[in-house]
């Protein structure tokens, strides 16, 4: 259950140090995605607009309308290989066109190039979209974006190396200025990660949950179930399957039990995001920081519902 849009990027990919030095980074998931805290009161998800992103090789199919605030976002992987959605934000005026010559480029890009496309620092991007998917699978979050430019990217790789978002799968869209909600949505309850392990509220059931990293480092998150595995089991299992990628072995990317909700990016320290889900009798398992050197699950947690 490991992050990959990091780990698995190189050259322009790995230019957070280059865009730090950028300015304002207000399109950054620190600044704009989730919040301080967690809105706890009733269930349910948020507001009328909403996105739904669908996957195949590859291609992003969206549909639906988003406006400045909180935005329900609904990814579906209807292709054969896994997928992952993240969200960059654009400057005024540029598209995916302008975007992919940056993310193609072997080595970092000239910074001032990067900010001139780039509205705050795509590395950090939006943790509140849904994130990696095995085929078949189904995740919905709730996003903060604000009003502007995106570019839906994924940034996995092919079985030969390159790239979803080089092959196609690379989608503009916009979020308006009006009409969105800046209030969080309500929620049945708040998940907690901290330095040694996630904790979910008593009594899960299917709804609206805050995610909230009150640790010190910035935490992934998933969310995997009913099953009767191990952490452990996810973690073979899938990077099992990326160690094969550039070999020409071809394998099938299959996990023990479905992803049922997860981040494209790491919650910074004391920010929230939203999952949004739909649960049936069983155990389930939370995984969150992760090693890049072993791709082993640092911090985990699990949960039952009766």
């Amino acid at each position: 259950m490991r992050r990959f849009p990091v780990v698995l990027l190189s050259g322009a990919l790995l230019m957070g140090a280059a865009l730090a030095a950028c300015g304002d980074d207000s399109g950054s998931s620190s600044a704009t995605t989730g919040g301080g805290g967690a809105a706890t009161t009733g269930g349910g998800s948020s507001g009328a607009t909403g996105l739904t992103v669908k996957a195949t090789e590859y291609n992003f199919d969206v549909s639906g309308t988003a406006a400045g605030g909180f935005n329900s976002v609904t990814f579906e992987n209807d292709g054969k290989e896994p997928h992952i959605l993240v969200a960059i934000k654009l400057q005024p005026g540029k598209t995916v066109a302008d975007a992919l010559p940056l993310l193609e480029q072997e080595g970092e890009p000239d910074p001032a190039a990067a900010a001139a496309v780039f509205d705050g620092d795509p590395n950090t991007a939006f943790y509140g979209t849904p994130g990696l998917l095995a085929p078949g699978g189904s995740e919905t979050t709730i996003a903060d974006l604000p009003a502007g430019n995106y570019a839906f990217v994924c940034f996995l790789p092919s079985p030969d190396g390159q790239p979803h978002f080089s092959l196609g799968m690379a989608k503009d869209f916009t979020v308006a200025d009006s009409g969105g909600t800046s209030t969080p949505p309500q929620t049945n309850g708040e998940i907690t990660i901290t330095a040694d392990k996630i904790t979910a509220p008593d009594g899960m059931k299917s709804g609206t949950y805050a995610v909230t990293n009150n640790g010190s480092d910035p935490s992934d998150f998933n969310m995997a179930g009913p099953t009767d595995k191990q952490i452990s089991d996810f973690d073979d299992a899938v990077n099992g399957y990326f160690a094969t990628i550039g070999t020409g072995e071809t394998k099938a990317f299959t996990v023990p039990a479905p992803l049922l909700g997860g981040f494209s990016d790491s919650i910074p320290p004391g920010k929230s995001g939203y999952v949004v889900l739909d649960l049936e009798k069983g155990r389930y398992l939370m995984a969150g920081n992760s090693d890049d050197a072993t791709g082993k699950t640092l911090v985990s947690g699990e949960f039952e519902v009766s």
